[in-house]
């Protein structure tokens, strides 16, 4: 019911300023969203490869098996290799904190998408300052992913 006022809004609002911004803000919320589920399961993933390598390193080394003893060093030191370039990988992409912004991202588009839709429900016109205000949020939302960026590319040519 929820995407199909939505739909209904996008397609048939008698203003084409909310039906263009509509559209925009549901692009945008849909990728950051998209991208904020691949981002989760790349951090679960190194965090939980991450716990069980350092688990197994540890049984390997405790273990007191006649065949493994001579082995049980070089197994460790491979696992800690391991364990050390998906730590350093997962540290030097930043994934998690790129992550959660792309998460804080979408919900702050969802909840305006939403205030948008309420405030445009049955096709009803939207004051121009209410929608001025809804516009400056979406590009102060643009903005501020634009800036991460732009300040990512100096902090790299520093």
């Amino acid at each position: 019911m929820h995407n199909d006022l939505l739909q209904h809004i996008e397609q048939q609002h008698p203003d084409s300023r909310v039906r263009f911004l509509l559209a925009r803000i549901n692009h945008f919320e849909h990728y950051a969203s998209l991208k904020s589920k691949k981002l989760k399961r790349i951090t679960y993933v190194l965090r939980f490869s991450l716990l069980g390598l350092a688990a197994i390193s540890t049984i390997v080394l405790g273990l007191d098996v006649a065949g493994l003893a001579p082995y049980a060093k070089n197994i460790a030191l491979v696992l800690g290799a391991v364990m050390t370039f998906l730590g350093g990988v997962s540290s030097f992409l930043n994934i998690e904190e790129y992550w959660m912004r792309h998460n804080t991202i979408h919900l702050r588009l969802k909840a305006l998408r939403d205030r948008l839709a309420f405030q445009c429900s049955n096709l009803q016109l939207i004051e121009d300052e209410a929608l001025n205000a809804i516009l400056s949020e979406y590009h102060a939302i643009t903005e501020s992913n634009i800036k991460y960026w732009q300040d990512a590319i100096a902090e790299q040519k520093a």
